[in-house]
C-alpha cells in the first residue's frame, strides 16, 4: 500500500489527464471556442495551485 498522500497525488493525476482528454474531445469535435479555451485555462491554473500544494506538502514531510 502507497502512503495516503502519493494515493492521493497519483489520483489527482488520473483525474488531470481524464480532464485534459475530455477537453481535447470537446475540442476536436467542435470548432475552438473562447468558452472552452478559457475553462481549459482555468482548468489547468486550479490544477497547477493543487499539484504545486501537494509538492510543497510532500517537501516538508521528508
Amino acid at each position: 500500500m502507497l502512503p495516503l498522500h502519493l494515493q492521493q497525488l497519483l489520483l489527482l493525476i488520473l483525474l488531470m489527464s481524464m480532464i485534459l482528454t475530455m477537453i481535447e474531445v470537446v475540442i476536436m469535435k467542435r470548432p475552438v471556442t473562447q468558452t472552452i479555451l478559457s475553462m481549459a485555462k482555468i482548468l489547468v491554473m486550479v490544477m497547477l495551485i493543487l499539484s504545486t500544494r501537494i509538492m510543497m506538502i510532500l517537501m516538508m514531510r521528508c
